[in-house]
């Protein structure tokens, strides 16, 4: 599977909302149903040292048959991020296997 590359801006303390569907190379709608999704923020790509990590219990919502994935991430969870720069991966799990779907840096726009 290929990795995608996704940089991303997030407003400091502001809700940070992104609709993601995912589809096949004919346009038609990858059913993910039983899949969750995990974004871990590093100070730097396999630095170890968190940031942030968003899944379910954070604001990730997986519509499996309509192949969406919603991140809501809310402004007082926004507000309290200090860093200025980070990378992320995004990794997609039914629970046995485990991909890396995207990759990128993320950039924090101070209050």
């Amino acid at each position: 599977m290929n990795v995608g590359n996704w940089n991303f801006t997030i407003q400091q303390g502001s809700t940070f909302n992104q609709l993601m569907q995912f589809t096949d190379l004919d346009g038609n709608v990858i059913n993910i149903t039983g899949y969750t999704v995990t974004i871990t923020c590093q100070t730097f790509k396999g630095s170890g040292v968190t940031l942030f990590t968003w899944a379910a219990s954070s604001g990730i919502t997986v519509t499996g048959t309509q192949g969406l994935v919603e991140i809501d991430i809310d402004e007082a969870v926004t507000a309290a991020y200090a860093f200025s720069i980070g990378y992320q991966t995004t990794e997609m799990t039914d629970g046995t296997d485990t991909f890396r779907i995207m990759q990128g840096n993320v950039y924090l726009d101070k209050e």
